[in-house]
């Protein structure tokens, strides 16, 4: 496994990957993890590969995007809740844990796309919030969490320019 920077995954059109608007609550560190070959400049991203985690003080969550039937877990005696046109199954776990699969609106019934999302120290409402924030990775996103992401190399004063020059004009 190795770091990857998010930007990266702007770059590469990751569409079919969730990631939440903001971070969630208590986030003190973002990581997105990818467990398969390390991705080149001309290389795409492949599915199923790439996680994004938040961590916080007694607090984690972790987003895994993959096809349906290869989550991560199965879940009995969840909850089925419609979220933004999602479909999220939820079962609530020991100690404020939780964990939940996401069925992507919008999925080609051939290539169904599942979110798995295991959470440790949130709220119930906490956690609904930040699954109605998940979206495809943009750039809004990206500036709103930049800070947060461990990266394999250091934020430096140019990476903070160029993240600046990304930010939307004013509006009148």
């Amino acid at each position: 496994p190795q770091l990857v920077s998010p930007a990266w995954l702007v770059q590469q059109g990751a569409g079919d990957i969730l990631m939440p608007a903001q971070a969630p609550p208590g986030t003190s560190a973002a990581v997105l993890v990818n467990a398969g070959a390390p991705p080149g400049p001309q290389d795409g991203y492949l599915l199923g590969i790439l996680s994004f985690g938040y961590i916080g003080p007694e607090r984690q969550l972790f987003l895994h995007t993959v096809l349906a039937g290869d989550q991560d877990f199965a879940l009995s005696r969840a909850d089925q809740l419609a979220v933004n046109g999602m479909t999220v199954r939820l079962q609530a776990m020991p100690a404020q844990g939780y964990r939940a699969l996401i069925l992507h609106p919008g999925s080609l019934p051939e290539r169904p796309l599942t979110t798995s999302v295991l959470a440790q120290g949130y709220t119930r409402a906490e956690l609904l919030d930040m699954i109605r924030s998940l979206a495809p990775p943009s750039l809004a996103a990206l500036r709103a969490q930049a800070a947060l992401f461990v990266e394999q190399q250091p934020h430096d004063a140019a990476w903070q320019a160029l993240l600046g020059a990304l930010a939307d004009p004013p509006q009148p």
